[in-house]
C-alpha cells in the first residue's frame, strides 16, 4: 500500500503530510525509535510518594489529602490515563463531599485546592521529563470561580454607638 492510497479521502492525512514535507520530514524518517526508549509514565501509586518527599511541609498539608484521594481512585493508572474530564469529575465530587460549615462556601475552597493540587502533581511531572506538557490533563482543568465575599463593614449607626471599635478616632460626644 503506498502513501498515496493510505491518504485517499483524508483530508487530515494529507495536511499532516504536507507540514511535513514544509519541515522537510518524511513518515519514515520520524524517529520512532526515540518514542519506543522513553521511560514508561509511573503510576499514581509510584509516583505521589516523590512529590510527597518534594515539597514542603505546607504544601504536603494542603495538598496531600487530594493526593491521596487520586492514589485511592486511580492506584494502577498511569499519570497519563485519566482525561481532563475524569479529573474535573473528581473535582465536583470533592466538592459535593466536602465538611458542612455554618460559613462554608459550598465547597469552592475544596475544589480550588484540589485543582491546585493535582496542577502542583503534574507540574512535578513535566519537570521530571515523566511527561510532556501536552499530556498533562491537569493544565486543562479550570479553577472553580471564587463567590462574592460574605463579609461587609458595619453600618454607620453601629460604629458610632460602639465608640471602643473605632478606638482613638471614634467620635468625641461632649
Amino acid at each position: 500500500m503506498t502513501v498515496a492510497t493510505a491518504t485517499a479521502g483524508r483530508p487530515e492525512i494529507q495536511a499532516a503530510l504536507v507540514l511535513l514535507a514544509g519541515l522537510g520530514l518524511t513518515p519514515a524518517g520520524l524517529d520512532v525509535a526515540a518514542a519506543e526508549t522513553r521511560r514508561p509514565v509511573p503510576t499514581f501509586t509510584e509516583y505521589v510518594p516523590k512529590v510527597k518527599e518534594a515539597v514542603t511541609s505546607g504544601t504536603l498539608k494542603t495538598y496531600g489529602t487530594y493526593w491521596h484521594r487520586l492514589v485511592e481512585r486511580w492506584p494502577d493508572k498511569r499519570l497519563t490515563e485519566p482525561t481532563t474530564l475524569d479529573l474535573i469529575t473528581l473535582g465536583k465530587k470533592i466538592r459535593s463531599g466536602r465538611v458542612v460549615r455554618r460559613n462554608g462556601r459550598g465547597g469552592a475552597g475544596a475544589e480550588e485546592n484540589y485543582v491546585a493540587a493535582i496542577r502542583c502533581l503534574y507540574k512535578f511531572a513535566v519537570n521530571d521529563g515523566v511527561i510532556t506538557e501536552a499530556e498533562s490533563a491537569a493544565a486543562r482543568v479550570a479553577k472553580p470561580k471564587r463567590t462574592a465575599s460574605t463579609r461587609s463593614a458595619l453600618p454607620d449607626d453601629r460604629s458610632t454607638a460602639h465608640p471602643w471599635l473605632l478606638g482613638p478616632l471614634a467620635p468625641r460626644r461632649v
